[in-house]
């Protein structure tokens, strides 16, 4: 029998004759990757250990399941070969992308804003929470609202009828009663009946009732569990009694055998290599206006998936993003220090898997959503990460948005944000965005999100009774008063159909932009499908100033609590230089007299004749040769695109308080990353170098002294006194210690981090270690400023718990 391995970009297939193709990792794009092949999908799928490398997302698997469920329906399973674990993640994911967040927890991401407006205590938080249960099981209060949707009830008359009964249920919650909530029970009422709506919603397009959803899921998916040597069997397509083992010998390392003989060995562990950009076309930003990088939906391989940068003032607003979307970011010449806010619509992979990959590979996002789509959002990438949510929420700077309320963007002059909630199998965000100059006169784009935009389907439900009067003219309406409006035409049963907006006026066609196609564009005479790298501008942009402003060196991480005044006089005492593509700004070798902050554009920084990484807008290179002892810059670094620069010269850097940077950092390892960002360096200069001689104490069990240290260089021993082992455990470069417990709950409370005993002593093991000293309140910052810090942290010290504990 034959045993071929085929190579696809993160995974492989391994092609057999009598078991058939069996597809061994499953990264976000194997159903494109799939579909450009002109190949059938797999239905066998063995997943690694290991579900994310180096910020990349391993585990996604929702595309895979929908392609059986909705383009190739049938009889057969998808089988997947996974640990118990991985299965249950599985199910969490599923559980919210297939149906939703359920009732409960709609109530409670709709309710959360009221608790903390009100200040509740742990305590009375969780007398809110249990009866927030009691509102979504309470049958009287929900069939209440059924009836009175289907008798076309207005709004305010449906909660004024609702809040008769809620108000009979908060009489036995004395504890809230207790804070006489002006209009509580109204308040109750509004917000129990939108949650009630979407839940309606959801259930127009469910694939299975509440109940049943274990089942469907039975029924779709085959899952073989790995026993505890690693070891699972696929049996054969057509004789049962032929069988293959498979051993995950590593996380992500595989042996193949049949009839105990192996046939072949192969690991997934490193990532591909994808290919890198030789020159930048440096994006013309406009004013506002939108620039589209994927036009396609979930299936379509010739297209990246739908999404988009709309711009107001200059700054750009991400509204969703597909896996790999840093790259592709930089090959349309945008910077990510100008796009300062990512829109959430909803969960499906074909829109989140670059959020996702995002918050693994380090940065912290500034995200625009409701809510609810946020909460469901961390229930995901719980499962996908196994991060507590509660933690993955503090990695992420989070905007509120609620259906109707105008908000003004923070950093933003006259830029307003609306929302409202789409026509969704899930709960999906739109938007509208304005923009209103000095004049009075304003300018508004507007995102449909992932829709059903159907008239005749919509009034037959209203009609049936499914849909409040509100709710129908919410559905129908909401975008169309902008003047540029982006739309879905992804088609199928949950996506709406080109032929559904033929009935709309020329003058308002015109103003339409199609995305999310799940086929090749059809023509129209006044709505036009968008291509990706095309912008559309509604106010033109502004040329950028040739002397930089403070807040353009405030992008550079260096600088981030440099005070105002010093910052000024280094714009005094600096030049601002321009370069084209292919320039050499300085060569591995030459001696440093400056360093630079990039203002504009992007630069490669190249280490032993090979690209290593690119620089963009904010990032900051040829420090180190100024301030440490050897002056000779090392590597070359090249402009990639046109380049601008602020030129910081040497003796004006020794001479002022700037924050001071050191070559022991470079040498830090990172869990996600291959490379640190330059921001995390400087921020890491907060620290204090500190060094130790062998057999030297680090600290002592028990002591309650607050510092971290993040070992540079060396040997550390962790005696593991529990087991009788003198020996214990070695920790080297890149590990953490000195906030080391057996208890789950403080490594989740890392992020407030507090002086906890420490339950081992450390000692120096080699002749000479080197390590970053970090504080408490210097810990808790940079945790929160680079969440891929906090991963390493996470990480390396539940490994460790595992050896001590």
């Amino acid at each position: 029998m034959s045993f071929d391995l085929h190579k696809g970009y993160n995974f492989r297939i391994l092609e057999t004759d009598d078991f058939g193709r069996i597809c061994f990792g499953c990264p976000p794009g194997v159903v494109k990757d799939f579909s450009q092949r002109e190949e059938s999908l797999p239905s066998k799928y063995v997943l690694p250990l290991r579900t994310f490398v180096n910020g990349t997302n391993r585990f996604d698997f929702e595309f895979i399941l929908y392609t059986y469920l909705f383009i190739k329906p049938g009889r057969q399973k998808v089988s997947i070969f996974c640990t118990e674990d991985q299965k249950n993640r599985f199910k969490a994911i599923f559980e919210e992308t297939l149906f939703g967040p359920n009732f409960y927890n709609l109530l409670k991401a709709e309710f959360y804003r009221f608790g903390r407006i009100h200040h509740f205590s742990s305590e009375e938080r969780e007398y809110y929470l249990a009866f927030l249960e009691k509102l979504s099981r309470n049958k009287k209060l929900w069939h209440v609202f059924e009836g009175q949707v289907a008798k076309h009830v207005p709004d305010k008359d449906m909660h004024a009828r609702l809040a008769e009964p809620i108000s009979t249920l908060l009489e036995n919650e004395r504890w809230l009663a207790s804070k006489k909530i002006k209009n509580i029970e109204r308040t109750f009422a509004q917000h129990y009946a939108r949650c009630a709506q979407l839940k309606v919603e959801m259930e127009l397009f469910a694939l299975a009732k509440e109940e049943d959803r274990e089942d469907f899921l039975e029924n779709v998916a085959d899952f073989h569990v790995f026993d505890s040597a690693g070891v699972v069997e696929v049996k054969g397509d057509v004789d049962k009694r032929k069988k293959l083992k498979i051993r995950q010998v590593r996380p992500s390392e595989f042996e193949v055998y049949q009839n105990n003989i192996l046939r072949c060995q192969f690991d997934i562990l490193n990532l591909d290599r994808h290919s890198v950009p030789t020159r930048i076309e440096r994006a013309e930003k406009p004013f506002m206006g939108v620039t589209f990088l994927g036009v396609g939906s979930g299936f379509t391989h010739k297209r990246h998936n739908s999404c988009m940068i709309a711009w107001s003032e200059g700054k750009g607003i991400m509204v969703d993003a597909f896996s790999d979307n840093d790259r592709a970011i930089v090959q349309h010449g945008i910077s990510g220090e100008d796009v300062p806010y990512m829109f959430l619509t909803h969960i499906h992979s074909d829109h989140d898997a670059g959020f996702i990959e995002k918050i693994l590979s380090g940065q912290r996002l500034k995200v625009l959503s409701s809510r609810i789509i946020f909460e469901s959002f961390l229930r995901k990438i719980q499962a996908v990460t196994l991060f507590p949510a509660e933690v993955l929420e503090n990695l992420v700077d989070f905007i509120e948005l609620e259906p109707y309320k105008k908000v003004k963007l923070p950093g933003f002059k006259r830029t307003f944000i609306e929302f409202d909630y789409s026509f969704h199998s899930i709960p999906t965000g739109r938007f509208k965005l304005s923009y209103k100059d000095e004049n009075g006169k304003a300018r508004t784009i507007a995102h449909s999100g992932d829709t059903k935009y159907d008239r005749d389907l919509v009034n037959s439900w209203y009609e049936n009774g499914h849909l409040s009067p509100e709710r129908r003219e919410q559905i129908l309406g909401f975008i169309w008063d902008a003047d540029l409006i982006m739309h879905d035409v992804g088609g199928g049963p949950i996506h709406t159909d080109f032929e559904s907006l033929l009935h709309l006026d020329p003058a308002l066609a015109r103003k339409v932009v199609l995305v999310h196609h799940d086929k090749e564009p059809p023509e129209h005479p006044y709505m036009r499908s968008a291509h990706e790298g095309q912008t559309e501008i509604l106010i033109k942009g502004q040329a950028m100033p040739v002397k930089p402003k403070v807040e353009d060196l405030k992008h550079a991480g260096l600088f981030r609590n440099t005070p105002q005044k010093e910052l000024e006089d280094i714009i005094q005492h600096s030049q601002v230089l321009e370069y084209q593509p292919n320039d050499v700004v300085f060569a591995k070798g030459d001696v440093g007299d400056s360093f630079y902050i990039i203002l504009d554009g992007f630069a490669e920084i190249i280490l032993n004749k090979r690209k290593s990484i690119i620089y963009e807008k904010g990032m900051f290179f040829g420090e180190l040769a100024i301030s440490t002892e050897n002056p000779r810059r090392r590597a070359t670094v090249k402009a990639m695109s046109r380049l601008t620069l602020v030129k910081v010269p040497k003796e004006y850097y020794s001479r002022v308080k700037l924050p001071k940077i050191t070559d022991d950092f470079y040498k830090l390892g990172n869990f996600f990353n291959s490379s640190i960002r330059p921001g995390l360096v400087a921020s890491l200069g907060e620290g204090d170098l500190v060094q130790w001689s062998k057999n030297e104490r680090i600290f002592d069990k028990g002591i309650r002294k607050g510092d971290v240290f993040v070992i540079l260089s060396g040997q550390v021993q962790i005696p593991n006194e529990q087991s009788g082992e003198s020996e214990g455990v070695f920790l080297s470069s890149g590990d953490v210690l000195g906030e080391i417990t057996s208890q789950e709950r403080s490594i989740q409370k890392l992020l407030h981090v507090t002086d906890m005993p420490k339950t081992s002593n450390a000692l120096a093991a080699s002749e000479r270690v080197s390590a970053v000293r970090l504080k408490s309140q210097q810990l808790s910052k940079i945790f929160k400023s680079y969440p891929s810090f906090f991963g390493t942290v996470y990480q390396r010290m539940k490994k460790l718990q595992t050896v001590l504990c």
